[in-house]
């Protein structure tokens, strides 16, 4: 889901380190009408191997946002040529060594850029964000007692909860509850740029770490699960979410630890596509 994209790109860039890997051999072929699938991704059932990298029924547009782990906010799309967000591609890619898995999607660069001729810069354009600040009264974050979590090296994906032994530090999960209405948040030894970074996840919009708390701290919320879709209709100004079957809104949930969020502009990293063509025939 869209919030573990955060931890998805710390891992793959561990991973990276030391030369690109590239694929050696690659079909790209558009998908064939009347498909059941409907969405990009590997074939339904498929797993993922060291070798065979397959996808199907995806535009540029989900290939691009893939590759570089974009969020939408991320992603300045041209509206010409409209075909980049309809027209769809299955993709069967080969490499001759294995190659971590993970690292998949991030092979896709070399890839559009050589059969696609995608061309593209970075940029700062100024965006709705949110600032995160501490409330009146100051924070109330319980800080991270030593020893309660396991630190996390960042050289490897961070091992999930074991048996008798503590959890691991900035690790954060997302419960469901019973109802399904609510969602959690819960980790041990946060630190508020990782707090940052999973509510930019769960509310669609960058939000600006500018608490100047530097310290780690356990996190444990509860909130209504459509409060944290900011990207699907919540209002500009937060707070103004109906609260669900007695489960707060997100931003009445983050109130409790004595923070705040607030609407705002500012400068945000995008990712702008110049020009692209129709793949090349395999």
């Amino acid at each position: 889901m869209r919030y573990w994209a955060a931890i998805a790109t710390l891992v793959v860039t561990a991973y990276a380190a030391g030369p690109d890997p590239k694929f050696d051999v690659a079909s790209i072929k558009p998908t064939a009408p009347g498909g059941v699938q409907q969405y990009c991704g590997p074939p339904m059932g498929a797993q993922p191997g060291p070798l065979q990298y397959v996808l199907v029924d995806c535009t540029v547009r989900d290939l691009v946002s893939r590759s570089w782990s974009l969020r939408k906010f991320e992603f300045v799309v041209p509206a010409d040529p409209a075909w980049i967000s309809t027209a769809h591609y299955d993709i069967n890619a080969k490499s001759a060594a294995s190659v971590n898995p993970m690292l998949h999607d991030k092979m896709l660069q070399p890839l559009l850029e050589s059969r696609f001729r995608l061309k593209w810069h970075r940029e700062k354009r100024e965006l709705p964000v949110y600032f995160l600040t501490a409330a009146k009264g100051g924070v109330k974050l319980s800080p991270t007692r030593a020893g309660t979590c396991i630190p996390w090296d960042r050289k490897a994906p961070p091992p999930g909860p074991a048996p008798g032994k503590p959890p691991t530090c900035d690790y954060i999960l997302f419960p469901g509850t019973p109802d399904r209405l609510g969602l959690g948040m819960e980790g041990i030894g946060v630190p508020m740029s990782s707090l940052a970074a999973h509510l930019t996840d769960l509310l669609g919009r960058p939000v600006i770490d500018n608490t100047g708390f530097t310290g780690i701290f356990d996190i444990h919320l509860k909130f209504a699960r459509d409060s944290s879709l900011a990207f699907d209709g919540l209002p500009e100004q937060p707070g103004q979410t109906a609260e669900t079957a007695g489960w707060p809104s997100i931003f009445t949930a983050i109130r409790s630890l004595g923070l705040s969020i607030a609407a705002g502009k500012g400068p945000v990293d995008v990712f702008v596509i110049d020009s692209v063509q129709r793949p090349s025939e395999n």
